[in-house]
């Protein structure tokens, strides 16, 4: 016997031949031994389970209603978190959430960083805020103090204040190890205060900008102690070439290691002292960047074409990339990136 139970705009067919008995086909993937022909179910109920007599199926709406019963057994329907996020919940990604600025670094710092950059957030941001993996290290003020932000494997989420600003020095691939004086692989994933490898100094450069309370003087005092602190380091040649060629998608890493003249072993150790990381996931991020960059100037293009040009598999392994180094849906980073 087969009935539809309409309510709330939603129908639920069942057809009921039995009792409620406990069945092996957990998943209502088809008929069962116990009567209920769960392939009848309409789709969007996609799981369902026995409690004594009652089946309770799991769907999208976020109420809770008896729909009816049959026999012994009474029909209840059970709230199921849409697996689709509410953009209200995801987290703002740093270069699309606020004013996001870089520039240039003065002479005094060119050997050693590529860009100085400054983020404000809005006054009414609330929520989280998602940076993005880069295969960059940055020196960075924020909240009054100094920073040295080791290279991140997945994003990282600062707790910043709504109206943060957050002014910023990008190290050259290859220079922050000379600069720091540190393999990158201790300090993967982790802010370590500035004072701790340069100490009196930094200390001195953090009080000196908290002293200043505007905030477009701030930045030109940033650099002007950042350059006052600057070790002598400069950029490693083969590792500035492995970044280049690595972040322009030219062919795989068995050519670089080809094109440099480095054994495989070679360019992996390269690759954690200067980057932090193997050659592999130097790979995988700067693919994320080579497809935010293509997201932001060709905004027409749906995920299945940035796979193919990017250089993913398919749009699949992008979507899996994605979620996995920046911790949100591609279609919802893209749509950030690209207002």
């Amino acid at each position: 016997m087969a009935r539809l139970y309409p309510l709330l705009g939603i129908n639920v067919r069942l057809v009921v031949l039995g009792h409620a008995r406990q069945s092996r086909n957990a998943r209502g993937s088809g008929p069962t031994t116990c009567g209920l022909n769960t392939a009848a179910i309409t789709p969007g109920f996609s799981t369902w389970r026995w409690r004594g007599s009652c089946v309770h199926v799991a769907g999208t709406e976020s109420s809770r209603a008896w729909l009816g019963s049959t026999g012994h057994m009474v029909m209840r329907y059970c709230p199921r978190m849409s697996s689709r996020p509410d953009p209200a919940d995801l987290p703002g990604v740093a270069g699309a959430t606020g004013r996001y600025r870089e520039w240039a670094p003065p002479a005094a710092l060119r050997g050693g960083f590529g860009q100085l950059w400054r983020s404000d957030l809005p006054m009414g941001h609330s929520g989280e805020v998602a940076v993005l993996p880069d295969g960059c290290v940055d020196i960075l003020w924020r909240d009054g103090r100094l920073f040295v932000v080791g290279p991140d494997v997945v994003a990282a989420h600062p707790q910043l204040t709504p109206g943060a600003q957050v002014l910023g020095a990008r190290f050259q691939p290859g220079a922050a190890r000379a600069w720091l004086g540190l393999p990158l692989s201790e300090i993967v994933g982790t802010a370590v205060e500035l004072d701790a490898v340069l100490g009196v100094r930094a200390r001195r450069m953090a009080a000196r900008l908290n002293a200043v309370g505007d905030a477009e003087v701030r930045q030109q005092v940033f650099a002007r102690e950042l350059a006052g602190v600057a070790g002598n380091g400069v950029a490693d040649a083969a590792a500035a070439q492995v970044f280049a060629q690595v972040r322009a998608g030219h062919g795989d890493l068995a050519g670089v290691s080809t094109t440099l003249q480095l054994s495989t072993r070679s360019l992996r150790r390269l690759c954690h002292a200067q980057f932090g990381y193997g050659p592999k996931m130097l790979e995988r991020i700067l693919r994320l960047q080579r497809l935010l960059a293509m997201a932001r100037a060709r905004p027409g293009d749906g995920l299945a074409g940035l796979a193919a040009d990017v250089g993913y598999a398919d749009q699949s392994h992008l979507s899996r990339e994605v979620r996995a180094l920046a911790g949100i849906g591609a279609a919802q980073l893209c749509a950030q990136w690209r207002s």
